[in-house]
């Protein structure tokens, strides 16, 4: 016959856990939820991530349309450097001349890193006339746009870096070309845009190459190649030839 102890220890089962397996089960318990917790931060990282890299090309995607609709909509270009462009975005009144308001400047603003447009938006400016000289130097034509009516509407932020350039570089200037990064280290994209102007309109401000008024219009006594020039021409050389009646090109 078994011993009373023994007997009442079969019959009656130990309630509980001992103190090694409590242990065991709290330390897996941590590890699991150590992992758990990992996972939710890894994923919530990541997602974080993706959001942020949509936000960069999609802030890319907006820069890219804005400087290459408003260049394909201009009348001319002015001067581009590295890190401005100076633009007569169009002939609203249609005087057939640059007033101050229908002129832009697309600037890059390197301490705050922005791209700005800059515009003037008043009545005067309506009649203020941008001369040939102006519009070729930007920094004269932000000096003339530097008004209480000047309007500055930022495109772009976290723009980490802006190169401007355009082909020929002056007045007949019909290719522009930009490239911008945004972000840093393996955050950072670039984006590039060329634009031309949809018809350039260096005949209504350069007098060598305007014709004579046909119904209350200017019209062009001879257009510019894709040589370019570095000034106003004194006289007409290679850049401007005389078009023939049968629509080619008469020797220079």
């Amino acid at each position: 016959m078994l011993p009373q102890t023994l007997r009442q220890s079969r019959s009656h089962p130990r309630a509980g856990f001992t103190l090694v397996e409590m242990m065991l089960a709290a330390t897996v318990s941590a590890l699991t939820a150590t992992a758990a917790a990992t996972m939710v931060f890894a994923i919530a990282n990541a997602s974080q991530e993706t959001r942020d890299r949509r936000g960069t090309i999609a802030a890319g995607h907006y820069l890219v349309n804005r400087i290459g609709e408003t260049i394909r909509e201009a009348r001319s270009v002015g001067q581009v450097t590295s890190t401005t462009i100076s633009l007569w975005v169009e002939d609203t009144n249609a005087n057939d001349q640059m007033d101050l308001s229908e002129t832009a400047t697309i600037r890059y603003d390197s301490t705050n890193k922005q791209v700005i447009c800059d515009r003037v938006v008043s009545a005067s400016a309506d009649t203020t006339l941008v001369t040939y000289s102006t519009f070729t130097t930007y920094s004269t034509l932000s000096t003339q746009m530097n008004t209480p009516d000047r309007k500055s509407v930022v495109w772009g932020e976290g723009i980490e870096s802006f190169a401007a350039s355009g082909y020929p570089s002056l007045t007949n200037t019909r290719v522009v070309d930009v490239n911008f990064k945004i972000g840093i280290g393996q955050d950072e994209t670039g984006f590039n845009v060329s634009a031309s102007p949809k018809g350039s309109g260096d005949y209504l401000y350069l007098v060598a190459t305007r014709g004579n008024m046909v119904l209350g219009r200017v019209t062009r006594k001879y257009y510019s190649l894709w040589d370019g020039y570095a000034s106003h021409p004194d006289s007409l050389s290679i850049s401007y030839k005389t078009p023939t009646s049968g629509g080619g090109v008469a020797a220079p």
